[in-house]
């Protein structure tokens, strides 16, 4: 999920944000939603104070040089951040270069209808983005599933299993389930923790809490149970005993 980050001080532009924001995420099926929004800089700082963020899209407003150095110190934290400013001028324009600070968009609120499209247009870019980001693919997994793409912890992803009726793959993770069209052999190969099993299950190896030899089962930390091959059952028991960074 990607999480976005409003600051703005007009009640009427904020929700003016949010509105432009929200339709286009329902209308695109987005898998991202607006966080926090806040009407003045200490509110958002003392937010992402208790709850640091990466990779998240900040939509900022640029009204003083004290905003740009907030933008600043949000960047320092999360580095791969995007930022897009909103401004009522470009009278502040050269500090965000000064302060090295990479700006997706400056929008100059001038013209309603070239300010809603630009801003659609920065989710859109941020959005793209974020599902092919390098730093996104190391620890998280990406489902599509129709228009929708979901983006789903490694370490919250229990088990796949191929559908019985269909050529699609089930995701199950925490207490939810996503199917999307795939192969076991594509799921097995996309992170070192995956591990097939079972000609029709794959496992995420950091999850497994033990292994039933007389049942064939691998049984989740949540209890969970996934399908395992008995032919595999002493490589796979050889897998978890090592170091989680070692198992493949």
């Amino acid at each position: 999920m990607l999480n976005i980050f409003v600051c703005e001080n007009n009640a009427v532009k904020r929700k003016r944000i949010e509105t432009i924001i929200t339709d286009y995420i329902l209308i695109e099926e987005c898998d991202m939603k607006i966080a926090f929004s806040a009407d003045n800089v200490s509110k958002l700082s003392t937010y992402l104070e208790l709850h640091p963020q990466k990779n998240c899209f900040y939509i900022l407003q640029l009204l003083s040089k004290e905003d740009i150095a907030f933008a600043a110190k949000i960047r320092k934290n999360d580095p791969n951040g995007t930022f897009v400013f909103i401004t009522s001028s470009n009278e502040y324009l050269p500090y965000i270069f000064q302060h090295k600070i990479i700006a997706l968009d400056c929008i100059v609120e001038n013209d309603a209808t070239a300010f809603a499209r630009r801003l659609r247009e920065c989710a859109k870019i941020t959005y793209s983005n974020y599902f092919n980001a390098p730093t996104a693919q190391g620890d998280m997994f990406k489902v599509k599933n129709g228009k929708q793409i979901r983006v789903i912890p490694i370490n919250e992803i229990d088990f796949f299993e191929s559908h019985v009726t269909s050529r699609k793959i089930i995701c199950h993770f925490g207490n939810q389930q996503i199917e999307f069209y795939g192969t076991i052999k594509d799921v097995a190969d996309a992170h070192p923790a995956f591990y097939r099993s079972h000609m029709s299950f794959v496992v995420n190896t950091t999850k497994i809490k033990n292994i039933d030899r007389q049942t064939n089962e691998i049984k989740m930390e949540n209890n969970k149970s996934a399908l395992i091959a008995p032919r595999k059952i002493s490589h796979l028991l050889d897998i978890i005993s090592r170091p989680q960074e070692m198992r493949r």
